[in-house]
């Protein structure tokens, strides 16, 4: 019930508006649970008025690889200064780093440094770091079975196939 999240945004798609639907869809569940147990509802109505889970969500975007990169490296400072997270957000990770100059070593040098210091941060903090990366359909194949001919494909991360 405690705590905050920190959406960071590197595509520049996040959507107050769904966060609002989320928010008025996680109330109105919970009221449900009027019916059940009003001590439990009692307790927790509060926490989740909408306007109230809204205000534990933060934002940051970034839009470019330098900024990325700045921020990878103060996440640590970040927690410090909010204890309250318990959440991270990197929504997408590899995006602006694909469309940078960096060179493939560096880039992979960089994901591999971000990703050790998330982990760190992960266990010394006791938070949850989620990171999103972009994936694309594989070659397709045709399979043939009992019902016929039928085409698969595997899906196969876009950026740090060999890191992720």
């Amino acid at each position: 019930m405690e705590g905050e999240a920190l959406f960071i945004d590197t595509k520049g798609d996040f959507s107050v508006e769904r966060a609002e639907d989320m928010a008025h869809t996680l109330n109105s569940q919970l009221s449900a649970l009027k019916n059940q147990s009003l001590e439990l509802h009692a307790k927790i109505k509060d926490h989740y008025k909408v306007t109230q889970i809204l205000s534990r969500i933060r934002y940051i975007r970034i839009k470019d690889e330098s900024q990325q990169i700045l921020l990878h490296k103060m996440l640590g400072e970040i927690l410090e200064q909010t204890p309250s997270l318990r959440l991270i957000v990197f929504d997408a990770f590899p995006s602006l780093l694909r469309a940078s100059d960096l060179g493939y070593g560096e880039r992979k040098k960089e994901i591999c440094s971000s990703l050790n210091t998330f982990l760190r941060l992960a266990k010394d903090k006791k938070i949850a770091i989620v990171v999103v990366n972009f994936m694309k359909a594989g070659r397709k194949e045709t399979q043939t079975g009992r019902d016929g001919a039928f085409q698969t494909s595997q899906p196969t991360p876009i950026f740090g196939e060999e890191l992720f």
